[in-house]
């Protein structure tokens, strides 16, 4: 019984640690892009400003 839970674990911690790999490019990636959607806006904002 002890074994079983011990490969239960494992398992649980294999699956966790290969869904945070999965998952954690993914967040980077959308804090990228809202950063740049963010600056992007900002720039626009600061030339129509700038323009008047």
């Amino acid at each position: 019984n002890c074994m079983t839970g011990f490969t239960s674990s494992l398992l649980l911690m294999s699956s966790f640690l290969i869904l945070s790999h999965i998952v954690t490019p993914a967040v980077l990636l959308m804090h990228f892009i809202s950063v740049i959607m963010i600056f992007c806006s900002l720039v626009a904002v600061i030339g129509y400003v700038w323009h008047w």
